[in-house]
């Protein structure tokens, strides 16, 4: 369950299968990878302005899906992959490819 996700800009990170969860409105959330492109790291989440911050040295990552950077490339900016995500219901489906 997703019940923390009350407002949108609520996250989870669901650190056991590596994605971010962010909730857009009530019929829309988006999902992205944790691993933080600059140095690897997948625990030090925080969010705002429409990007992802990782704590370990204070990156910040875009979500509009442009100029995405891989995971641990040393980049310390850019975007956090996307993966496509659908709400049916009160099930969401997130598909990492």
């Amino acid at each position: 369950t997703f019940s923390e996700l009350n407002s949108p800009g609520d996250f989870v990170n669901l650190t056991t299968i590596d994605v971010l969860v962010l909730k857009i409105s009530n019929s829309e959330f988006r999902a992205f990878d944790n691993c933080c492109p600059h140095n690897g790291s997948k625990s030090s989440w925080s969010y705002e302005n429409e990007s992802f911050k990782c704590a370990t040295h204070g990156n910040s990552f875009s979500i509009d899906g442009n100029d995405v950077k891989s995971c641990n490339s040393g980049s310390t900016s850019g975007g956090l992959k996307r993966y496509t995500s659908s709400l049916l219901g009160d099930v969401l489906t997130i598909t990492k490819s």
